[in-house]
């Protein structure tokens, strides 16, 4: 980027004596996760609680604990309304827990995507608040289906769900009916809308759930809604000054 005649480099590039070099891996990592922002802190959360899992599933492991991990039995929502309301908390705490590294590369990735194109449309705060609320309208509906539907009742007891993918959708959907025609440009496929990459995204995930728990993929369908109505509602809201929409 070249202004009033000054070149300006990519901080994460290096010299190295002989013209400035890519940083090592190693370095990238450190420089992103040093910034203070909302997706940093996200992304965070949801890889520190991966770990603790993992944790504690190693040392139930040597000690041949049994009954599952109790992290992911303590902090995952459960669709029996009398088992969330020993443990409220999960209804938020569901949105950072992962237990499948695939599960948990696949949402951050698509966090990080969508939620830089969320930054640069709206604000951190409307990212955070995307994030929250829209896992919990994918954690409403799965409630709801799993105690008005007979056919999901008589598995509600042994049935739970985890994973951010409804809070990462509301984000990627929101920025998308925001403003569909919000281009990028990638590398192998050129100029492309961002509304078009959002599908790509949807399609990805939904390839990913496990047909055997529907659970998932209706509150992913509420993170979906919630995304499309907030997007669109902003969208249609008016600009006061030069002050940004909430």
């Amino acid at each position: 980027e070249e202004e009033r005649g000054v070149v300006r480099m990519n901080p994460y590039m290096r010299n190295s004596g002989y013209g400035f070099q890519r940083p090592k891996f190693g370095d990238v990592l450190k420089a992103f996760f040093s910034q203070k922002n909302v997706l940093n802190y996200l992304l965070i959360a949801n890889i520190g609680v991966w770990l603790l899992v993992l944790l504690v599933g190693l040392v139930e492991m040597l000690f041949k604990m049994e009954g599952g991990n109790v992290l992911v039995n303590w902090l995952s929502l459960p669709a029996s309304l009398d088992v969330l309301a020993k443990r409220p908390w999960s209804m938020i705490t569901y949105m950072v827990l992962h237990q499948r590294f695939w599960q948990l590369f696949i949402n951050m990735w698509m966090l990080y995507f969508g939620g830089m194109i969320f930054v640069r449309l709206l604000s951190e705060k409307q990212l955070l608040l995307t994030y929250i609320l829209g896992g919990l309208v994918g954690a409403i509906l799965f409630l709801l289906s799993y105690n008005l539907f007979p056919a999901l009742m008589d598995v509600r007891e042994n049935t739970i769900i985890i994973g951010a993918s409804a809070s990462v959708l509301a984000i990627l959907v929101a920025a998308a009916a925001y403003n569909p025609d919000y281009e990028l440009g990638l590398m192998l496929f050129g100029r492309m809308k961002f509304k078009w990459l959002a599908v790509i995204f949807i399609v990805i995930d939904v390839l990913s759930i496990n047909p055997e728990n529907p659970g998932l993929q209706i509150a992913h369908l509420g993170g979906v809604a919630y995304g499309f109505v907030y997007g669109l509602l902003l969208r249609k809201a008016p600009v006061v000054g030069n002050q940004s929409r909430s």
